[in-house]
Order: structure tokens, then sequence, then C-alpha cells
């Protein structure tokens, strides 16, 4: 038994050094795990695109912007991010976002308690990013 599961196992990890990893970046554009493409429009500054198939409103495009501050841009949990672009916005829109709060708009989303402009990366990527599932495998 053990045998077949160190089997199992070495051919799921072969197999999935072969697979797209969930992040990754395309000519400039990074495509966060939500499936939503992240461009750089400037320092500090980028735009959130749908991607194929998804527009799921503002929490998505928070969580995919709050994935790339943290992945590409290697902001922290409590680095403060801000829409840039008014809303509402429309299916099929990007939404800009910025580091500073310069040109800040409303999130979009409805806030009880801090109603502040922005949400902080950790924010974004806790409330708003899809949980992924987690495998594991029994012992004997």
């Amino acid at each position: 038994m053990r045998l077949a599961l160190v089997a199992l196992l070495a051919a799921g990890a072969l197999s999935a050094c072969s697979l797209p990893q969930p992040k990754s970046e395309v000519a400039g554009r990074y495509l966060a795990k939500n499936q939503l493409w992240v461009t750089s429009t400037g320092p500090g500054t980028f735009r959130v695109e749908p991607g194929p198939g998804t527009d799921d409103g503002p929490g998505s495009y928070w969580c995919a912007a709050g994935e790339f501050a943290q992945v590409m841009l290697n902001q922290g949990a409590t680095t403060q991010m801000y829409r840039t672009s008014p809303p509402p916005r429309h299916t099929g829109q990007g939404m800009d976002f910025s580091l500073s709060p310069e040109n800040a708009q409303k999130s979009g989303i409805v806030r009880f308690g801090n109603s502040g402009p922005g949400f902080s990366v950790g924010e974004a990527t806790g409330s708003f990013c899809p949980i992924m599932p987690v495998v594991a495998f029994g012992g004997d």
C-alpha cells in the first residue's frame, strides 16, 4: 500500500511539473489564480482585465489586484491598494488600481466598519480570493 502511495505521489509530482502553474506572466501580463489578467500600467499602477469566461464582479478584481501586488510587486499584506477607475465597472470592462491613494475611487464593494477607499493586499487576497481545495492522502 505504501509503495503504491509513493508511486502515486511521484507520478503526481512529475505531472504537476508539466502543468501550467496557477500564476504566470505572459508577454507582460500576469494571469491570477482566478483567471483574471493583470498588466502593469506604470510604477505602482496596474489594470485587471476579465479573463476567459470570468467576470464575477468587483471582488474578483480586488483578488487579482492583491495577488499581483503580492507576487509581482513584492508588496506585503499591509500594503494599501486603491481603485482608480470610477465605478461602476460594466461587464467586460477592466478595473485600474494603484498603490497610491492619489485619484482613489470608491472600491465598488459595500463595506461595514472601515469605510476607507482601498483594501490592503491581505484583505483583498484573504477576503475575495477563492479558497483553493487541499488534497490529502490518508494513512494506513
